[in-house]
């Protein structure tokens, strides 16, 4: 029997109708597109899958391609999307009360996630970034954990980006956050993706908070760090939008890359643009060690930056360097944040 708090309906903001800024943000839709790779696994129950998504559909990507650029995929293989079963939905984690994440698995494949670690158990021959499992059986097993948990805060998403390509597809995201809500749990939100934008009507007023992560502002230097996420300055249109949602919003400042984006005058532009997005608090993150990343970021160093591979290396792995670097980084961070006036709404995660 079907609980009657899951048929609430969300309220409507005005700033959220027909004519709501989202509506703007999405009118110039991203051009690339990825080919999705359907692949299937033992057991999977393909009567579950959405009737109107065949396989060999396309997808809109996230990363935006420049004016007068090639629109042909810069993954041709594509993205392989494989099925797997979901047990439970919600996790207890020390981010928030809980975690939810609908995908494993990220098809923006940032050189620095730290969510790699997914890969130990549940191996893929994929590299990161080239394959996304979506979770059959997500919103049953929310479901049943939301009857008996007491309500909480929750993450969405600590492994993967819920708002990544392929929730245009499945929209399971969406679908577990209305649950949530309709649960009486709030939402912390983190994105690169301007999908969310055209979920925000059923935000409008509730108690959502909606943050984005900026790692640069250069376009250019965010797309070798973060190839198929959206451009930053597309990020900032998600703050301006919520906020115009009456929505809690969160600037993520992370992570900072050492010799790129952690000087004094990028700091303080990241932090005056997300103010001036409507960002409510900031958030500020180092480059940190991860497993499995300092391959990823090695190879890009030595593609692009190859000046800089031994620094980053004994900024990782020498003790003595990255204590020095990191309280260097801080007293840079807090200095920014004074001369802005907005010490308070700035926490340092390192």
């Amino acid at each position: 029997m079907t609980d009657s708090r899951e048929k609430q309906v969300p309220p409507t903001s005005k700033a959220c109708g027909e004519n709501g800024p989202w509506r703007e943000a999405l009118a110039d839709p991203p051009e690339l597109k990825l080919p999705l790779l359907w692949q299937g696994e033992a057991g999977e129950r393909y009567q579950d899958l959405p009737r109107d998504c065949p396989p060999g559909a396309l997808f809109t990507n996230d990363a935006s391609t420049k004016e007068g650029g090639s629109s042909e995929p810069c993954r041709p293989e594509g993205i392989v999307i494989r099925f797997r079963p979901c047990r439970t939905a919600l996790n207890v984690s020390a981010i928030c009360d809980y975690t939810l994440n609908c995908y494993g698995g990220c098809a923006h494949g940032c050189v620095y996630c730290y969510a790699r670690f997914i890969q130990r158990f549940y191996p893929r021959t994929e590299p990161w970034g080239q394959f996304v499992d979506v979770k059959l059986g997500v919103l049953e097993a929310l479901r049943r954990q939301l009857r008996r948990l007491r309500p909480g805060r929750v993450f969405m998403s600590s492994a993967c980006d819920g708002w990544q390509p392929v929730e245009a597809v499945y929209r399971l995201s969406r679908k577990s956050a209305e649950l949530l809500l309709a649960y009486g749990f709030s939402i912390s939100i983190l994105t690169k993706s301007q999908l969310i934008l055209q979920d925000l009507d059923s935000f409008a007023d509730r108690p959502v908070t909606v943050g984005i992560s900026l790692s640069t502002l250069d376009e250019e230097l965010a797309h070798l760090w973060e190839p198929r996420a959206a451009p930053p300055a597309k990020r900032l249109e998600v703050l301006r939008a919520a906020r115009a949602c009456g929505l809690k919003t969160t600037l993520m400042i992370a992570p900072i890359l050492p010799a790129l984006s952690d000087n004094r005058q990028e700091l303080r532009r990241m932090m005056e643009v997300g103010l001036e997005a409507g960002a409510e608090e900031i958030c500020v993150d180092a480059f940190n060690r991860r497993p499995k990343v300092w391959e990823s970021v090695c190879r890009l160093l030595e593609a692009h930056f190859p000046g800089l591979v031994g620094w980053y290396r004994r900024l990782l792995f020498d003790e003595t360097t990255r204590a020095r670097y990191l309280t260097q980084l801080r007293q840079r961070v807090v200095q920014v944040a004074q001369s802005l006036g907005v010490r308070r709404s700035v926490d340092i995660c390192f």
